[in-house]
């Protein structure tokens, strides 16, 4: 039986007015089970006037060089966003609206930022973008650094081994977990499992950051407590159980513990270099309290100095403070600062109403039934594409997904319009049952979310007007070949699903920004050399001026980028304390 299109919208509006009466719940529909809070903040009254090193940002790069260079004399981290706990995360879709960041709100946790020729999601809290990422922790494959943009001491290092370990000890401080081999695949995991096998591909679990087991109600190898996970599958809004690796459960509170002063709300706009050779990096200071607004201190320190400083605040916020330290601070650098912007080659997909249950639908931190469905974390593992291709830009990754809670009955209610016109019964009734109540064997728990990582051409610009706003300029992105053959590919998965296959209408939306302030062989391919420090085009470099971030990364990877940004930052910090190059 079909439903004439008609027929369907009318029932399709009646029904998503029902299933947004769900949306209003609140906390204390919540089962709160991690109780042990570490604060790693620091009181602002506490800055002192001058710091041996300043870490600008807390995501991959500046945790990191925050931890590995706290014992190497003072040192603070400055963070623009707010500290988070296990259990302050918002779970209905009520209660996301005070964490968005907006004009109004420059300390949101989620952020959606439209640049023009790119739009960027990101996280603003201390761990950065960990808060909220899927939380693969995958390794490029090895001939990417061969990609000419590549410095050839990366390659070299790549060749001899110290490279890997580099990745050794970020997956040793990040502690990322497998799916446990002794465990039934979770339902979007087993689906896309038989998928891969049916298109001659291999699905392959992933480590993420995830303690599954290793930490059982109890402190980690730096002392903060965690849980084990629940596979709740509510990762991607904020881990409130305690069982997510992210920065604040690992490199961030190792930074406390040597010592570091870690402050946070402090807006970075520009530094500029002294006479004396010391950089003196100017500030906002902005608190919230938490109900969709933020404000600025008129009072209280506006800048302080360092002897080194590293800029980790993520690729559009380093590219951002260069570019204004450019105009206010009369710093010199590059003139490739900007460019081989990169969204990693992301994008993403969904089957809508397949065959096979896939339990997306993630249900959050609350006590759950005998009869729940396993969600999962976020993601549990990828497939490959054209892996035997000998071009590394031809490869590409597909990974599994779910929904978060706060948005399941918003993208029911979506779907609706974008998921095409049901054909069987079967497909109609899994459709309003997905309405009527939280329903297992609805539409939703029948499809598959994907999230594609490939190779675009790295060709973007980040560019400031004279008025200070900044852009993404990258026309060749719109007709990049890499959309279709990820599209195709979504759906190749989609189809042996039984499903209906809807594109991304979002346009050019990444979740991996890159770029900007690329590693080069000198000062006219990058922005900073092998080691991460700042060329100065005047000669040689800025001394004791470094960038840690996706931002340095100067091609797309085919994959998930935060392992390798941990790695190369992992170096850089060892290459500051046993220098190894002239």
């Amino acid at each position: 039986m079909k439903l004439r299109r008609r027929e369907f919208f009318k029932l399709s509006a009646a029904s998503s007015m029902i299933s947004m009466t769900g949306l209003a719940k609140t906390k204390g529909d919540r089962d709160v089970v991690y109780k042990e809070k570490t604060v790693l903040k620091t009181s602002v009254s506490e800055m002192k006037d001058f710091y041996d090193t300043v870490v600008i940002g807390s995501g991959y790069g500046g945790s990191v060089a925050a931890s590995g260079l706290a014992e190497e004399g003072s040192l603070c981290l400055l963070e623009r966003g707010q500290e988070y706990h296990p259990g302050d995360f918002p779970e209905f879709l009520s209660e996301v609206i005070p964490f968005l960041k907006s004009p109004f709100h420059k300390l949101g946790l989620f952020g959606l930022d439209y640049y023009g020729d790119a739009t960027v999601v990101s996280g603003s809290g201390l761990g950065g973008t960990s808060l909220i990422n899927q939380s693969l922790a995958t390794i490029p494959d090895d001939d990417v650094f061969d990609i000419e943009r590549w410095p050839d001491a990366i390659r070299n290092d790549r060749d001899q081994g110290a490279l890997s370990g580099y990745y050794r000890k970020a997956k040793g401080m990040l502690r990322p977990g497998v799916w446990p081999e002794e465990q039934p695949l979770p339902g979007k995991a087993q689906t896309m499992s038989d998928t891969a096998e049916a298109l001659g591909l291999e699905f392959k679990p992933s480590p993420i950051y995830v303690n599954y087991s290793e930490f059982d109600k109890e402190k980690n190898h730096v002392g903060v407590f965690q849980n084990p996970c629940t596979l709740c599958g509510n990762c991607l809004t904020g881990c409130n159980v305690g069982a997510k690796n992210t920065l604040n459960m690992n490199y961030i509170p190792d930074a406390k513990n040597k010592g570091a002063h870690i402050f946070t709300g402090i807006d970075v706009r520009y530094f500029k270099k002294l006479a004396s050779g010391r950089y003196r990096i100017y500030f906002d200071q902005w608190y919230s309290n938490r109900k969709g607004k933020s404000h600025k201190r008129i009072f209280g320190k506006k800048y302080i100095d360092t002897a080194r400083l590293i800029v980790s605040a993520g690729t559009l916020g380093s590219n951002k403070i260069l570019m204004r330290s450019q105009k206010y601070g009369g710093m010199q650098f590059s003139s490739k600062l900007g460019h081989y912007f990169s969204g990693n080659g992301d994008t993403i997909g969904m089957g809508f109403n397949g065959d096979q249950r896939t339990d997306i639908e993630s249900y959050g931190n609350r006590i759950t039934g005998p009869n729940d469905p396993t969600v999962g974390p976020a993601s549990i593992g990828y497939t490959t594409h054209n892996p035997s291709s000998p071009e590394p830009t031809d490869r590409f990754v597909v990974e599994d997904s779910s929904v978060p809670l706060a948005v399941v009955s918003l993208l029911k209610s979506g779907l609706f319009a974008i998921g095409g016109i049901p054909d069987s019964l079967q497909d109609i009734a899994k459709i309003f049952s997905d309405v009527i109540k939280r329903a297992p064997d609805g539409a939703l728990n029948h499809s598959q979310l994907y999230l594609g990582v490939g190779h675009d051409d790295s060709n973007g610009e980040i560019k400031m007007s004279p008025g200070g706003k900044f852009k993404i300029a990258w026309d060749s992105i719109k007709n990049d070949p890499i959309w279709k053959r990820i599209n195709e590919g979504m759906k190749q998965h989609s189809d042996k699903q039984g499903a209906n296959f809807i594109e991304n209408p979002l346009g050019m939306v990444t979740t991996h920004p890159l770029g900007g302030c690329a590693m080069g062989e000198d000062v006219s391919s990058g922005v900073v050399d092998h080691q991460c420090r700042v060329f100065n085009p005047q000669g040689g470099i800025h001394e004791q001026l470094y960038v840690m971030d996706g931002s340095v990364i100067p091609h797309s990877l085919g994959t998930n980028p935060s392992l390798t940004i941990t790695a190369l930052a992992e170096r850089a910090v060892d290459l500051i304390k046993k220098p190894r190059f002239l």
